[in-house]
């Protein structure tokens, strides 16, 4: 079994050592984001794996109208909803319906 020199023992110890230094100060200056699964506030649902298929937009601003009668949009996945409004197509992101309101949107059971 081949030992490491004394000088090499050293180097990577300060190695180690700066590495764990520059961690700790990212870490502070750093904090980690709020675990709210959705910093934006943009929400997304997709109907489908690729561009062709539709997605309904919930921006921000809509989001609080969603928030204030107690709708989390995250509850409609996995359900079949009906939507109201206007279908297009967007150069970058496919069809898209933008919500505004969450009279747009109603589970059906």
């Amino acid at each position: 079994m081949k030992r490491f020199s004394p000088t090499t023992a050293i180097a990577i110890g300060s190695a180690f050592l700066t590495g764990l230094f520059f961690h700790a100060l990212y870490q502070r200056w750093n904090p980690p984001l709020p675990e709210t699964g959705n910093v934006s506030n943009t929400y997304f649902l997709n109907f489908g794996p690729s561009r062709e298929a539709l997605t309904a937009v919930i921006f921000a601003s809509a989001a609080e109208l969603f928030d204030k009668k107690q709708i989390s949009p995250k509850s409609f996945e996995g359900k079949e909803i009906e939507l109201q409004g206007e279908i297009k197509d967007h150069p970058q992101y496919g069809l898209e319906i933008i919500l505004e309101n969450p009279s747009q949107l109603k589970v059906i059971d």
